[in-house]
């Protein structure tokens, strides 16, 4: 059964939240990943019982609101808007656990505020996209052209099978995860199905770190971190893979599956979290 949805007031919009578990004394804040939602982390909160979960859909994403048009889902603004998110919430020290993007902002928040993390878990992901700063220039002008007096249209679905379909042939996961990830970021309108994530999300950025700026995040990171990647995901090809090392406390595990191995995988995942967060309290 699906926990019931929650909404917070942030400065920007509403919130869209699921808390499970609330009696228990440890906090696990989970971040999803692009175009994801709360739904990423269902199938690994079954196996995350002893903590208090909190899953919120990212802005732009799920059922959260979107940011105003004519503004811009900057990478470094989702720590901003996280950061308000913990202050409204009360959580003063929690574990972190990030997919893909969520990984990112996870590990930027963490070198941001240590003082607020008691542990990081990354899932196939490390870091932002960064580009050398020479390229400054360039990534803002063809950002801005390319969108300028643009949008992109809404693509409507029959039905949502079609949407599984679709979702399935964007990324390496199973159907049962597509369907569950599908089942909550659409909703029926005159026209048809269609999503519920915004599509500004699926703008260029205009502003990317550097790879010296990510690199000064990472080792600020002071907590004990566990990296978990896919044998068939993304995060080891990525052009930052190296910059894992800058993370003090590291631990790295490597799993079969996807990008999406957390719900294609989650009492494996899951196996590997509980281990890792076992050692660092003994």
């Amino acid at each position: 059964m699906s926990p019931s949805s929650q909404f917070i007031n942030c400065s920007w919009g509403k919130i869209h939240y699921k808390e499970l578990n609330p009696e228990k004394p440890e906090t696990i804040l989970c971040l999803h990943g692009w175009l994801d939602n709360w739904a990423s982390f269902l199938p690994l909160s079954l196996e995350l019982s002893e903590f208090r979960l909190i899953i919120f859909d990212l802005p732009g994403h799920g059922t959260s609101d979107h940011i105003p048009d004519g503004n811009w889902y900057h990478f470094v603004d989702y720590v901003v808007r996280l950061k308000e998110i913990v202050r409204i919430l009360e959580l003063k020290n929690f574990h972190l656990i990030g997919h893909s993007m969520g990984a990112g902002i996870a590990s930027l928040f963490s070198a941001t505020f240590p003082e607020m993390i008691k542990s990081l878990t990354m899932i196939d992901g490390l870091g932002p996209l960064v580009n050398p700063p020479e390229e400054a220039r360039d990534i803002l002008r063809e950002s801005i052209l390319k969108h300028e007096g643009k949008s992109f249209r809404k693509r409507v679905f029959d039905n949502p099978e079609l949407a599984v379909k679709a979702r399935l042939s964007a990324g390496n996961l199973e159907y049962s995860s597509a369907k569950t990830l599908v089942e909550n970021q659409i909703k029926e309108s005159a026209e048809g199905w269609h999503w519920t994530y915004d599509y500004k999300l699926k703008y260029t950025s205009s502003l990317r770190l550097s790879p010296g700026q990510l690199e000064s995040f990472l080792t600020r990171i002071t907590c004990p971190a566990l990296l978990i990647t896919a044998t068939e995901g993304y995060i080891k090809n990525s052009p930052y893979w190296d910059k894992r090392a800058l993370i003090e406390k590291l631990i790295v595990k490597e799993l079969s599956g996807g990008h999406h191995l957390h719900m294609d995988s989650p009492k494996d995942t899951a196996f590997c979290i509980l281990q890792f967060l076992k050692e660092i309290s003994s």
